[in-house]
């Protein structure tokens, strides 16, 4: 074979090899350009209901009780005393994180402030102070 048929043959196998990689870059683009074209798969959102409640030792008292959503309006529990505080119950949609803070005055250095958050009425979180300046705070992500 002559060097003049070599270089033909070396040309026409670069030339092949360069329409081969073209055609498989116009498919995967074309395929990736379908899979942009189809309608987006939205992952649907769960209502939950949601309580929070806080509870101290007899002869102690609830002070204060703050909740919310995602740090969106916190909302600053009015009228609250007693020994039993339990929030209105509230229904959120989707994910998010749910937070509760509990102030409350022990009777003595051994009066027990429970707080829960309720997750579609089962408990799934739930901390407890102990003493007689009593501060509970809890968060979790739904």
């Amino acid at each position: 074979m002559t060097k003049q048929k070599k270089l033909v043959r070396n040309a026409i196998k670069g030339f092949l090899s360069l329409v081969v990689l073209s055609l498989f870059t116009t498919f995967i683009s074309c395929d990736h350009d379908r899979d942009d074209e189809s309608p987006k798969k939205s992952t649907p959102t769960t209502a939950h209901n949601v309580v929070f409640k806080a509870e101290v030792s007899a002869g102690s008292t609830i002070n204060s009780a703050m909740y919310g959503f995602n740090g969106e309006a916190n909302v600053q529990a009015t009228g609250v005393s007693g020994t039993v505080w339990t929030s209105p119950e509230t229904k959120i949609d989707g994910g998010g994180i749910l937070v509760v803070k509990v102030n409350a005055t022990g009777a003595n250095a051994s009066s027990n402030l429970k707080v829960q958050i309720l997750v579609d009425g089962v408990v799934k979180k739930e901390v407890t102070s102990t003493g007689q300046a009593l501060t509970a705070q809890s968060a979790v992500q739904l």
